[in-house]
Order: structure tokens, then C-alpha cells, then sequence
């Protein structure tokens, strides 16, 4: 719960940092949150996507996608 805590801070610092999204979905995966950390590792593949970087964007979405 402190590091969900530590990446929702640096989320609301700076939004568009795709990779503290893919961190709190993390944290959240393993604290037994699935829908939240998907909606994070979705969000975060959406900003890479909107960069450019399609593959990281990928790639995400098939490490985590659908189950969290």
C-alpha cells in the first residue's frame, strides 16, 4: 500500500509518465486490486501509444491486458 501511495504522488506530479502508471498497476496487481491495476496498465498503454512507442504500448497490453 506505501508504494501504490509513492506512484499515485508521482502520478498526480506528472500524468503522463507512462511508467509510474505501469508501477501503482503493479502494486496493485499484487495487492489483489486486478480491475484497478488493469485500468492503470491500460492507461499506461494508451500514453505510450499516443508517443509513438506502439511497442512498448504492445507489449504492455499483452503482459497485462486482461488479467491484471
Amino acid at each position: 500500500p506505501e508504494a501504490e501511495q509513492f506512484f499515485g504522488g508521482a502520478i498526480r506530479k506528472d500524468p503522463a509518465a507512462a511508467i509510474s502508471w505501469v508501477a501503482r498497476g503493479i502494486c496493485r496487481s499484487e495487492q489483489g486490486k486486478k480491475d484497478q491495476a488493469a485500468s492503470d496498465f491500460n492507461y499506461a498503454a494508451s500514453l505510450y501509444a499516443q508517443r509513438g512507442e506502439v511497442e512498448q504500448a504492445e507489449q504492455l497490453k499483452l503482459a497485462f491486458g486482461n488479467n491484471g
